[in-house]
């Protein structure tokens, strides 16, 4: 019975609905899964309301951090992104995805340097992360640092040979070098 009780109310929260039932107290679980729910309905300031009630509850929860940074990258609200990855980092200091998603709130920020050394940690946990590569690679590009822009677009191609923007970037950066 207690297991039909607890999946109901999980339901209702992924739902949107907030129950206040007798003797049932929200966990930090319960309002993490209420803002993932939010979140996939594109409400991310709702999404952002749950994850701080979650972490009043939890203020170590990772997931939490992940998916508040998640909500504000959304939002265009980058200095608050960036410290919720950075928290997130803090608590897992080899959560890929944390550093990979700000190093790409540094890249919509232009802070290029910043990016890149994200970016670059993401490869030293994943050396198979494509994205973190191309992206590298674009942040060196605004850089006007042409040669190490192309050596991140050919590890691109590396990885995956179909991938038509790598291959684009670097006719780009070989014709804006010179050569």
């Amino acid at each position: 019975m207690k297991i039909k009780n607890r999946f109901l109310v999980l339901f209702l929260m992924l739902a949107g609905f907030a129950p206040h039932m007798a003797g049932a107290q929200q966990t930090a679980d319960d309002f993490l899964h209420q803002g993932l729910g939010f979140f996939q309905r594109g409400d991310f300031d709702r999404a952002i309301a749950s994850y701080n009630e979650a972490i009043k509850l939890n203020p170590n929860f990772t997931n939490t951090f992940f998916h508040r940074g998640l909500a504000h990258f959304f939002l265009s609200n980058w200095n608050q992104a960036i410290e919720d990855f950075t928290q997130v980092i803090r608590l897992d200091p080899n959560y890929v995805r944390a550093f990979f998603n700000r190093g790409l709130t540094h890249f919509h920020m232009n802070n290029w340097n910043q990016a890149i050394a994200d970016f670059t940690q993401v490869i030293r946990l994943d050396p198979n992360y494509v994205r973190a590569f191309f992206h590298r690679g674009l942040a060196h590009s605004y850089l006007f640092d042409w040669n190490q822009a192309i050596a991140d677009f050919e590890a691109v191609l590396r990885l995956d040979p179909n991938h038509q923007r790598a291959r684009d970037y670097i006719q780009i950066a070989r014709v804006v070098r010179g050569w």
